[in-house]
């Protein structure tokens, strides 16, 4: 997903804040809960005028959870246009070293490697060779050159998106990459199939010590998650 753990900036009222944040710059408990703030989640808040969007609930999120997590599951696929089950919760993902964040609307996850399979990089960016951003995709296996990539419902219903898709994804198999495309359905209504996917181009790609089965736990991170 796009969206990792932020860094440390000067207090913003308009981004999520914590008491202690608050407190520091001279905002007493009584004006925090005041109406001109609002609770996003248990002790983190941002000014009254602020849109409780997605993608702020979800930066919220991260501003509470372990170095490295990022957005995942339901909450990735809708900030990236894909139709997901409406839930209140965010949904985030944490190293499996990482302590989990326990708080009411914010549902962490062990990262989806849970199933065996390498880690893919997150929000891998592809350069020109002037340093120049060219290209970002969702996972990556850099060395493998294999790319996966979530395909929400814009791609198919905007035409020029999806046009200029069709052109990247040329480029990329001219330069020898390859891509692995994953829809919703496929993530919802057949999770076993895309590991399955994943792990047979990683094996076509060279990859050695590939697990050729999955651990059980992957199961209750992704269905139902």
């Amino acid at each position: 997903m796009a969206i990792t753990a932020p860094e440390t900036h000067p207090f913003d009222p308009k981004q999520p804040f914590s008491r202690a944040q608050a407190r520091a710059a001279g905002i007493g408990l009584k004006t925090l809960l005041s109406s001109r703030f609002q609770k996003v989640f248990y002790d983190c808040y941002v000014s009254s005028n602020v849109p409780l969007t997605t993608k702020l609930r979800a930066k919220a999120a991260l501003g509470i959870s372990p170095s490295g997590s990022f957005v995942s599951h339901f909450t990735a696929a809708r900030i990236w246009g894909g139709i997901v089950p409406d839930t209140p919760d965010v949904h985030v993902t944490v190293s499996g070293k990482a302590g989990r964040t326990s708080r009411q609307g914010v549902k962490a996850h062990a990262r989806f490697v849970l199933a065996g399979l390498p880690a893919p990089e997150v929000n891998f960016i592809l350069r020109h060779p002037d340093g120049s951003w060219w290209m970002r995709f969702d996972m990556c296996y850099p060395s493998l050159k294999l790319i996966i990539e979530y395909d929400g419902r814009q791609h198919a219903e905007d035409s020029n998106q999806w046009l200029h898709d069709l052109r990247r994804r040329e480029a990329l198999d001219r330069m020898g990459w390859r891509v692995i495309v994953i829809t919703k359905h496929d993530y919802y209504e057949t999770p076993e199939d895309v590991l399955i996917r994943v792990r047979d181009a990683l094996i076509e790609r060279g990859m050695v010590g590939v697990r050729r089965r999955f651990k059980p736990e992957w199961v209750r991170h992704v269905i139902g998650a």
